[in-house]
């Protein structure tokens, strides 16, 4: 059986990714058809039929996700708008809740701003298609915070990143071989998911906006070319 198992070192936080038998000239979504189960603290938070089970779906999908958004989740620092860290649905609700009352900021700029971390930091995000329950990836300084419906799990933040990075390297090498373009792009996203440039690691480490982040540092070059 070809199975990964990824878990951090108390054994909190496991994803086991076990593969489908892969046939040739396999189109990227077909080569990384497999079941994913995730487990937080023993209990099955992603699975299928069953706890014992993993969830049927093409992986292809959240190696994008992770490429796409692995920036965001090593660098953004605590849970949305500064919330409590807790089981998702209620990191969510006391979002909202911040936003409405307007102690956090403008409506408009804060209902965009959680969504950007809902779409940069829940993997469940990754399924689209299907209904999957939330599962958040939060850093809290040195730490790392694994949220679900009604389970959260904590581990060291290096032992969560490598843990994810396991099963981004998983599904890539199931790529490795297969010729259609989502498979070759999928897998250079993720094996040069940490170049940025330098407005977007401000853009991930504050939390603001490109055109937020970009507007005092227009005004800095303009106020340096003015002297």
């Amino acid at each position: 059986m070809d199975e990964l198992v990824a878990r951090s070192g108390d054994g909190d936080i496991e994803f086991v990714l076990t593969w489908c038998p892969r046939r040739p000239k396999a189109t990227a979504a077909e080569a990384t058809r497999g079941r994913l189960r995730v487990s937080l603290r023993g209990r099955a938070v992603w699975h299928g039929a069953d706890e014992n089970h993993g969830f049927g779906w093409t992986w292809v999908e959240l190696l994008e996700f992770l490429a796409e958004s692995w920036l965001y989740l090593t660098i953004e620092d605590g849970a949305p708008l500064g919330v409590g860290l807790d089981v998702a649905p209620r990191m969510l609700a006391a979002a909202e809740a911040a936003i409405d009352s307007g102690s956090s900021m403008g409506s408009d700029l804060g209902h965009e701003q959680l969504e950007a971390y809902c779409t940069t930091h829940d993997l469940a995000e990754a399924v689209q298609g299907a209904v999957m329950p939330p599962l958040w990836i939060v850093r809290s300084g040195d730490s790392g915070w694994v949220a679900s419906t009604a389970s959260t799990a904590t581990a060291p933040f290096q032992e969560l990143l490598d843990v994810l990075s396991n099963v981004g390297d998983s599904i890539a090498k199931r790529l490795d071989a297969v010729a259609d373009e989502r498979a070759r792009t999928a897998v250079g996203a993720w094996r040069t998911r940490n170049d940025h440039d330098r407005m977007k690691v401000i853009e991930a480490a504050t939390g603001y906006l490109p055109e937020l982040v970009a507007e005092p540092e227009s005004g800095i070059i303009e106020a340096t070319k003015s002297r």
